[in-house]
């Protein structure tokens, strides 16, 4: 992490959700959700989801981790586990999809987001996941280079077109 000062490890607890985040994590969702807003106005409302949608969330097959530091609610990460469907054409595998991945502006660059990368996927590794993947919008190239860095691969392109 050249010229960046990382947060440090003891400054920041990275935890599972609990119903006292609801607040935190529907403002750190709506963050990101204004970006795509921005980026694909015909897919994505502004100001984003309600807090409810996260707070109702974890199961065995699904995740949301928040980190804190101080107190304050500085990031989170929401993931689920798929299983690739029975067709003679798949190899049978279980992957983990990053749904939502939020760092709060002031914590950025700092190493939060890789931590709760890493994080979500010894969570899947638990849950015997082989792949971990995600869904990066065109336009969005900060994202694009931090999961670059990470390791993550081009696997697919999702064409669309206006009917």
């Amino acid at each position: 992490m050249r010229g960046r000062r990382a947060l440090p490890r003891a400054d920041v607890v990275i935890r599972p959700m609990g119903d006292v985040d609801s607040a935190g994590v529907a403002e750190l969702v709506r963050d990101g959700d204004m970006l795509h807003a921005r980026l694909w106005p015909s897919y994505f409302r502004a100001p984003g989801a309600s807090a409810r949608s996260f707070a109702e969330r974890g199961s065995e097959s699904e995740v949301v981790l928040v980190a804190e530091r101080g107190g304050d609610l500085c990031g989170m990460i929401h993931a689920q586990i798929f299983d690739a469907p029975d067709l003679p054409t798949l190899v049978p595998r279980r992957r983990l999809h990053v749904e939502n991945l939020v760092v709060r502006r002031s914590a950025r660059r700092k190493g939060l987001g890789a931590r709760l990368v890493r994080e979500v996927v010894g969570w899947g590794r638990e849950r015997g996941v082989q792949e971990i993947v995600l869904v990066v919008w065109q336009g969005n190239r900060a994202a694009e280079r931090f999961y670059r860095a990470l390791g993550f691969r081009v696997v697919h392109h999702v064409l669309g077109m206006e009917v």
